[in-house]
């Protein structure tokens, strides 16, 4: 599942992007286009209390892939 990610940082904290994940079918033989899942997300991504913060609204390109998705991850360092 190939994935790209282009970020600006706005800041040290801040930084906004384009994240496109794409489920293309096994590697042996990709999935025709219409059977494949492309979504394309903008991203907000900051740090805040010791926790790394992603946000996203995604939209779907293809029929397999969901129209519109909102994502959310919350990390920390171990």
């Amino acid at each position: 599942a190939p994935a790209a990610r282009a970020s600006y940082a706005v800041d040290e904290q801040l930084s906004v992007g384009v994240e496109h994940y794409a489920e293309l079918g096994r590697l042996s033989q990709l999935a025709p286009y219409n059977q494949q899942s492309h979504t394309t997300y903008l991203v907000l991504d900051t740090e805040a209390a010791g926790y790394a913060i992603n946000f996203g609204v995604g939209r779907g390109w293809t029929a397999n892939s969901d129209r519109w998705t909102v994502k959310g991850i919350v990390g920390t360092r171990w």
